[in-house]
């Protein structure tokens, strides 16, 4: 529905554009072996905003209650103004909503429900990129316990002759450090345990069949041996204020063996003010539990 003054709503236009246009992604000026993208959108453009937080929002939802189509459908009925849930509906709610965004009456901290949103943006982007070379034909969802140890982010593709994979380590940055500080940290994790990582992700996909069961069946040899299916990405989300004219130009001096062109991959995303955002993504989410 429109508002009264007949614009549209921030879940109308988010229905209508998706976050890499709300976002403007582009490909990031290259130095080195990492390719990356960086999409930013200013403090200033409150309606792309609004409409970013809502995408975010309804993804991290929806994720959470996967194949509960009902507790998904209540909710964004309520968030778009609909009836009021029943006690059931928003018991059912919180529980799947409340590890990632916390719930008003147990909040979660700020840096947790960062941590959160960054994944989000991140899982969105990536279903949402179009390439010429490749298909994205699988992809993990966020964690259901943000804090849990393990990878951040997996994703498989179809590419001529072969499935390809990218592990991701996915960070927020809100500090006033330099972001080559958290990129730093993200290369030291994905260098230290990235065969940790892969051995969780091969345990939970266990039950993928055909050719993307047997890539999960190989993920930690794959990178062991550096095999051409095997790459890396790192992630940051920060504010508009951090964004960056170049970076990732070191990732390939920590991850060595996979220093090939595409095998590393970067994205960044400066969205307003990212704390202010994380908050407003954290308040649509508690709209749809309004009683």
């Amino acid at each position: 529905m429109a508002t009264v003054d007949g614009t549209q709503t921030s879940w109308e236009r988010a229905a209508t554009t998706s976050l890499t246009s709300l976002l403007e992604v582009v490909q990031g000026a290259q130095r080195g072996s990492c390719v990356w993208r960086k999409g930013e959108v200013d403090q200033a453009a409150p309606e792309a905003l609004e409409a970013a937080a809502w995408t975010v929002a309804e993804t991290g939802v929806r994720a959470r209650c996967a194949g509960a189509v009902a507790s998904f459908s209540a909710w964004r009925r309520r968030a778009t103004g609909g009836a009021v849930l029943s006690p059931n509906e928003r018991a059912a709610l919180v529980a799947f909503v409340s590890a990632g965004f916390g719930v008003p009456e147990a909040q979660r901290s700020a840096d947790h429900v960062e941590g959160h949103v960054a994944e989000l943006v991140w899982f969105l982007l990536t279903q949402e990129e179009h390439r010429d070379d490749r298909d994205l034909r699988h992809i993990e969802r966020p964690s259901f316990y943000v804090t849990s140890p393990g990878g951040d982010g997996l994703a498989v593709y179809d590419e001529p002759g072969a499935l390809t994979f990218r592990l991701w380590e996915i960070k927020k940055h809100t500090g006033s450090s330099h972001l080559s500080s958290t990129t730093a940290r993200a290369y030291k994790q994905l260098a230290d345990h990235a065969p940790r990582y892969l051995a969780q992700y091969t345990s939970t996909g266990a039950g993928h069949q055909g050719d993307l069961g047997k890539l999960y069946a190989e993920l930690v040899q794959l990178w062991l041996d550096a095999a051409p299916q095997a790459g890396a990405g790192v992630a940051v989300a920060t504010s508009k204020s951090h964004s960056p004219r170049r970076c990732f130009s070191t990732m390939g001096q920590h991850l060595p063996h996979f220093d090939d062109p595409g095998r590393l991959e970067g994205l960044v995303t400066a969205i307003g003010d990212f704390s202010d955002f994380t908050r407003q993504v954290r308040d649509v989410v508690w709209t749809g539990l309004s009683t």
